[in-house]
C-alpha cells in the first residue's frame, strides 16, 4: 500500500490543482485536531474551527483500508485577516474506525463573490445611467411642450386684458401647432373689430381717416 507524505508541497500542490485553500491535521492521543500542512499557516482561529465541526461518526471502508466520513461533509467556516473563508472538509479513519485526521478545503467568500458583487455594481450604475437619462429626455420634453403652451396662455391672457398686439411665435405641426393658429386667427379678428368699433365710436369728421386707416391696402 503507497503511502502519501502529507507536508506543505502537498497542500501547495492540491491549491495549484483545484484553487482551494486546504488544510490537513491529525489527531493526537488526546484526541484534538492537530494541523500536519496548510496553505493558510497555523493559526489557532483553524485549530478552533477545525473543533467546531466536530469528529464524524459515520465511516465507509475504502480500498487502502482507511475509512473516510460518508454523508454530508461538515461545514467549515473561518475569517482569516479579515477574509471570510468557507468549504467542506472530511475525515479519515482507520479501518477500526478511529479518526487519524482528516482535511478542509476553503475557499474565500469574498473572492468567489467578487464577480457577482461587480456584475451587481455595474447593474446598479446601469441603472442610474438609465434614470438620468430618462429624467433628461422627460425634462427636454416638457420643457418643448411647456413653452409653446405657456407663450398661448400668456398671449390669451393679453388679449382678456384688451391687448391684441401679442405675437404667438409657435411653429409646430402637432396639436400646439394647431392651437398657435387658432389663436393667432382670433388675435387678428380681435384686431379688426378693435378698428371697427374704433371707426364706429369716432366724431364725423374722424371717422372716413380711421376707416381708411383700419383698412388693408390693396
Amino acid at each position: 500500500m503507497a503511502a502519501q507524505v502529507v507536508d506543505s508541497a502537498l497542500a501547495a500542490e492540491v491549491k495549484a490543482t483545484t484553487a482551494s485553500d486546504v488544510v490537513f491535521y491529525v489527531m493526537d492521543s488526546a484526541g484534538e485536531p492537530r494541523i500536519a500542512a496548510s496553505t493558510l499557516g497555523r493559526d489557532p482561529i483553524l485549530i478552533a474551527m477545525l473543533r467546531r465541526m466536530g469528529a464524524p461518526t459515520a465511516r465507509a471502508p475504502n480500498d487502502s483500508g482507511a475509512n473516510v466520513e460518508s454523508g454530508p461533509a461538515p461545514h467549515a467556516e473561518v475569517v482569516l485577516g479579515g477574509d471570510h473563508f468557507v468549504g467542506r472538509g472530511a475525515a479519515l479513519r482507520s479501518a477500526g474506525g478511529d479518526v487519524l485526521g482528516g482535511f478542509v478545503a476553503l475557499r474565500s467568500r469574498d473572492a468567489e463573490m467578487a464577480p457577482y458583487v461587480a456584475l451587481r455594481r455595474w447593474i446598479a450604475v446601469a441603472g442610474l445611467l438609465g434614470l438620468v437619462v430618462a429624467f433628461g429626455q422627460a425634462y427636454l420634453a416638457a420643457r418643448s411642450v411647456a413653452r409653446p403652451v405657456l407663450a398661448l396662455a400668456d398671449a390669451t391672457r393679453r388679449a382678456a386684458d384688451g391687448d391684441y398686439s401679442a405675437v404667438v411665435d409657435v411653429d409646430s405641426d402637432d396639436e400646439v401647432g394647431e392651437l398657435a393658429d387658432a389663436v393667432r386667427t382670433m388675435l387678428v379678428d380681435l384686431r379688426e373689430k378693435e378698428a371697427l368699433v374704433a371707426v364706429m365710436q369716432a366724431p364725423a369728421s374722424v371717422a372716413p381717416s380711421i376707416a381708411s386707416a383700419a383698412t388693408p391696402v390693396g
